[in-house]
């Protein structure tokens, strides 16, 4: 049949992608994204991520135990391309230009920071510290003019005070009478 292959997923998140409708972008680099996750979601809980976690902890052990080692970290920096390429492809889309000032070191160090600020041992870490960063981000700089040492600040506080990222803090606060009065006060009293 003439026209069936331009049917199917992957031609709507190219025609949503390349589309001059900014909210039609938006889904489509959404839905991408949502894909993306959930595939790490799959991977991460797969014996192919213990198997990874495993080389991250101690290489040496796992290849004590038989895993290849070396291409284990070979397909999963492949893996870890394939998502900045896919990243990289959005933000062109989403510009339409790539400078050199999109690709400089503080932009490194604005993504490890947002990885740190939410917790780099945790799944939905990088996903929360971006989020986060992102807004506190746009909110500080419609409030002064220094919105970066602000920022920087607050950065700081996190390492200094939550190692772990926001995450970890909160993780630790299990179990403690903080976090059961904060359950106390959020809960919604049952009507009869």
């Amino acid at each position: 049949m003439v026209g069936r292959e331009s049917e199917g997923l992957g031609h709507f998140l190219y025609s949503a992608l390349i589309s001059p409708i900014p909210i039609i972008f938006i889904g489509g680099a959404l839905a991408l994204v949502m894909l993306g996750v959930f595939v790490l979601w799959r991977i991460s809980n797969s014996p192919f991520g213990l198997a990874l976690n495993g080389v991250r902890d101690s290489a040496k052990r796992m290849a004590a135990l038989g895993y290849p080692v070396y291409w284990l970290r070979v397909i999963l920096f492949v893996i870890a391309g394939l998502y900045a390429g896919i990243g990289g492809v959005i933000s062109v889309y989403a510009t339409g230009i790539i400078t050199p000032t999109t690709i400089q070191m503080s932009r490194t160090i604005l993504i490890l920071l947002m990885v740190i600020l939410g917790g780099s041992n945790y799944f939905w870490g990088p996903i929360f510290g971006t989020a986060l960063a992102v807004w506190l981000d746009v909110l500080i700089s419609q409030a002064t003019a220094r919105y970066n040492t602000v920022i920087g600040l607050i950065f700081l506080a996190v390492v200094v005070l939550a190692p772990n990222g926001i995450l970890g803090f909160l993780d630790g606060l299990k179990g403690t009478a903080v976090l059961s009065r904060m359950r106390k006060t959020l809960r919604f009293s049952k009507t009869k």
